[in-house]
């Protein structure tokens, strides 16, 4: 924790990425100078957060943002994962949450589109099946060839078997699609 508090500078809001339900997301610079993005989230200490964390680590594509550590200390949890350099889709489309915005070729964005499509496909290959469930343009990242890059996917997307605080995940929401088969 006393490293990831020195890479976000004491989680100051400079270093401030993003915001979502679950928490903040902050860039930091660890000692070895490898750039991250860290969500900080407060929740209680939890094995079901280490056996989420062991699940997400083990899960590698080139298309996922992919997790490189966690802590959880403090009534905190932090996930760490690598820091995707030109930030959410949505940001290019839209220009969500900035004054000006560049603007992205209809090139980039059919890569994008099949990059993401891939990731998503991945997931939906795992076994049990992972379906994100939040899946919008703020949650695909872009690197600096314009590489998609999904993020934000949890455990509690799970569609298997996997036994979460006493309750069976297998029931999926009524709030998402799902094909029949």
């Amino acid at each position: 924790m006393e490293e990831l508090s020195l890479a976000t500078q004491n989680f100051t809001i400079n270093n401030l990425i993003g915001e979502g339900k679950l928490g903040e997301v902050y860039k930091g610079l660890l000692q070895d100078g490898v750039v991250v993005a860290i969500k900080k989230r407060h929740q209680l200490p939890s094995e079901e957060f280490i056996d989420e964390v062991r699940y997400l680590s083990s899960i590698q594509h080139d298309n996922l943002v992919t997790l490189l550590g966690y802590c959880q200390e403090n009534n905190l949890q932090f996930l760490v994962y690598e820091y995707v350099t030109n930030g959410c889709v949505s940001r290019h489309l839209y220009g969500a949450g900035e004054l000006t915005h560049e603007k992205i070729e209809f090139k980039h964005i059919l890569k994008i589109a099949l990059d993401a499509a891939k990731g998503l496909a991945h997931l939906h290959s795992l076994s049990p099946c992972f379906l994100h469930k939040n899946f919008k343009t703020a949650n695909v990242l872009v690197d600096e060839n314009f590489i998609a890059k999904v993020a934000d996917a949890g455990i509690h997307n799970f569609l298997g078997k996997f036994e979460i605080a006493g309750s069976s995940s297998h029931v999926a929401s009524e709030q998402i699609f799902l094909a029949p088969e």
